[in-house]
C-alpha cells in the first residue's frame, strides 16, 4: 500500500509547511475527512483536518506553532482554526482524542470523508466504502456520527459537488437528529455550532441549561438573515487575540507547559527555534511543569552567516573552517597558530535581522540544530539574540526568501515573554 499511495501521500504532505508536517509527525497526529477525499478525487484541498491520540500531543503541536508565522484564526470547545504561512487551512480537533483512524470514522457521518493519513503509522486507511461510494458520488450516512444536524446540512454542501443522496438515507439523517436528544440550549448549540462556528448560533439565545424552545429558534430563524454580522466572514488575515498562549493552550487542551532551568533562570522554548525567559507567578502554577532541561526536546534552531565558495560553506572568522552540510560543527581547540575560546557563535531567529556579514555578496545564512541544552554555555544576550554553544548540527542553507522573513521578526521586550 505504501508505494501505491506514494503520490497521493506527496500531494497531501505537499501543501503543508516543512515544520507543521515535522511538528504532526513528531506527535503522531492523523489527517482525515475531506482533505483524504479530495487527493483521492482529484479535487483541491481546502482545509486539513487533524486529529491526535493524547491532549498532551495535541498541545505539543500548538506549542510548536507559537512563535512562527502562523495565524490562530480561531477557536471553540471543538476546533482550533489556524491558517499556515503557506494560506493553508488547518483544523485541530480538539472537541477528543482518537486511539486510530477507525476510532475517527466511528464518529464521521459519511462514507465518503472516511479516508486518513497516518502520520505515526505512515500510511492510508480507509472505510470498506470509501472508494465505492466516491466512485459512485452517493451519500452513505452513519448514525453514529456526533453532528447528525450538521451532517443534514452537509448533505446540500456534497449536492453541489456532485453528489446524490437516496430517500431512505436522508430519512435516517432527519431521524437521527430526531433522536438525538438535544434538550437543552447548550446541547443544541454543541450540535449546530459545527467545528468553526456558524451564524445560526445567533439564533439560538438562552441558558445553557434551560430547556429549548423550539417554537421561539424555529421564529429566529426566519429573521436571522437581518442580523448586520450576518454576511461577514472572518477576515483572510485575521488573527485572534490571545493574551498568554500558554493559558490558551491549557484551556483546549487541559496540559501544562514544559518550562526548564538553565542557571536560575526559566525557559521555554517557541516553535521558531527561539528561547523565551519566564517569569510565572504563584497564580499560574497550573499552567506550567519545570522540567531539568536534558529531558526537553532538542529542537531549537540557531543561524549564522558564512561564506559559501564553490558550494563549501566557511566560517568569515576562519577561512579554513568549515560547515559540513548534515554533520555536527565542533569548534577547533585553541592552539598555537590559531586561537579559539572552544565555542560556536550563533544567533536566534529573533538576532538574525543584525546577523554579522549579512552585507557580504558571498554570504548565506545556513540554519544548525542545538543537539542538546547541556551544549549551552550559558553566554545568551537577551537583546541582540545572540548564543554561544560547544556544538550544532548543520541542517540547511536558509533560501534568501526565507531569511528575508527571519530578518524581520521583531524582538518583544515583554516581562512575560522575552525571546532571545
Amino acid at each position: 500500500m505504501e508505494e501505491m499511495y506514494k503520490f497521493e501521500k506527496q500531494k497531501l504532505l505537499s501543501v503543508l509547511p516543512e515544520d507543521v508536517c515535522k511538528s504532526l509527525c513528531e506527535n503522531r497526529a492523523m489527517i482525515a475527512g475531506g482533505a483524504i477525499t479530495s487527493v483521492f478525487c482529484n479535487r483541491e484541498i481546502a482545509d486539513i483536518d487533524v486529529y491526535f491520540r493524547s491532549y498532551r500531543e495535541m498541545a505539543n503541536f500548538l506549542y510548536s506553532l507559537e512563535g512562527t508565522s502562523n495565524i490562530i484564526i480561531s477557536y471553540t470547545d471543538k476546533a482550533v482554526l489556524i491558517k499556515t504561512d503557506d494560506d493553508q487551512i488547518i483544523q485541530v480537533i480538539s472537541l477528543a482524542t482518537f486511539d486510530d483512524p477507525l476510532s475517527v470514522f466511528a464518529k464521521f457521518d459519511f462514507s465518503v470523508v472516511m479516508g486518513a493519513y497516518d502520520f505515526y503509522a505512515e500510511n492510508f486507511l480507509f472505510n470498506n466504502n470509501f472508494f465505492k461510494d466516491n466512485s459512485q458520488r452517493v451519500l452513505r450516512f452513519h448514525s453514529g456520527t456526533l453532528f447528525p444536524i450538521m451532517s443534514l446540512l452537509r448533505v446540500e454542501k456534497y449536492r453541489n459537488k456532485g453528489y446524490t443522496i437516496s430517500k431512505s438515507e436522508f430519512l435516517r439523517i432527519v431521524l437521527t437528529c430526531m433522536n438525538s436528544r438535544t434538550r437543552t440550549y447548550k446541547e443544541l448549540r454543541s450540535q449546530v455550532g459545527g467545528m468553526y462556528g456558524i451564524d445560526m448560533e445567533r439564533a439560538i439565545i438562552g441558558e445553557d441549561d434551560d430547556e429549548v424552545d423550539y417554537d421561539k429558534i424555529v421564529s429566529d430563524l426566519s429573521t436571522l438573515y437581518l442580523d448586520e454580522n450576518y454576511f461577514n466572514n472572518i477576515p483572510e488575515n485575521h488573527r485572534v487575540k490571545i493574551g498568554n498562549y500558554d493559558e490558551f493552550v491549557h484551556t483546549i487542551t487541559g496540559q501544562k507547559r514544559k518550562l526548564f532551568k538553565f542557571e536560575k533562570t526559566l525557559y521555554k522554548l517557541l516553535g521558531n527555534g527561539s528561547l523565551s525567559v519566564m517569569y510565572p507567578d504563584d497564580s499560574s502554577v497550573e499552567l506550567y511543569e519545570i522540567v531539568n532541561f536534558e529531558n526537553m526536546v532538542d529542537k531549537t534552531k540557531l543561524y549564522k552567516r558564512v561564506m559559501k565558495k564553490d558550494g563549501r560553506y566557511f566560517s568569515y572568522h576562519d577561512r579554513s573552517f568549515e560547515y559540513v552540510l548534515g554533520e555536527v560543527v565542533v569548534p577547533e581547540e585553541w592552539s598555537s597558530s590559531k586561537h579559539s575560546d572552544g565555542m560556536l557563535y550563533f544567533v536566534y531567529s529573533t538576532g538574525v535581522k543584525d546577523c554579522q556579514w549579512s552585507m557580504n555578496t558571498d554570504s548565506v545564512l545556513i540554519e544548525c540544530e542545538l543537539l542538546s541544552y547541556a551544549d549551552i554555555t550559558g553566554n545568551a544576550d537577551s537583546i541582540s539574540g545572540t548564543i554561544t554553544v560547544k556544538k550544532a548540527k548543520f541542517i540547511r542553507e536558509v533560501s534568501p526568501e526565507e531569511a528575508f522573513k527571519l530578518s524581520n521578526i521583531s524582538i518583544r521586550d515583554d516581562r512575560n515573554d522575552v525571546p532571545f
